[in-house]
């Protein structure tokens, strides 16, 4: 795992995108989003490399390339985008939630 985040525990993957390479990974990804609040994110790079860039005031600009087998953590509401190192990266995305949070 690379990046300053672990995930809970009691947290459950409820969708999985992708996988993408460089030409079909959706745009939005490249530019500032962020996860709505309570849903995770994890990073699994398949193959290739992908830069990981964070996009908030105490991290701005800090950046992780991410290689084959390796995953970030992507915590709720913490601003971050993508940047292309080269075209065949293959990557996917998974979505958790925190089952204790779930009534």
């Amino acid at each position: 795992m690379q990046g300053p985040f672990s995930l809970p525990p009691e947290a459950k993957v409820y969708r999985t995108i992708g996988p993408f390479d460089g030409t079909s990974l959706p745009k939005g990804l490249l530019r500032e989003h962020r996860l709505k609040a309570g849903s995770w994110g994890r990073l699994r790079v398949l193959s290739g490399e992908i830069r990981f860039v964070w996009d908030v005031a105490d991290r701005e600009g800090e950046a992780v390339v991410v290689g084959p087998g390796a995953t970030v953590i992507i915590p709720p509401v913490i601003g971050h985008h993508l940047e292309l190192t080269a075209t065949d990266v293959l990557l996917e995305i998974e979505f958790l939630e925190l089952l204790a949070l779930k009534g």
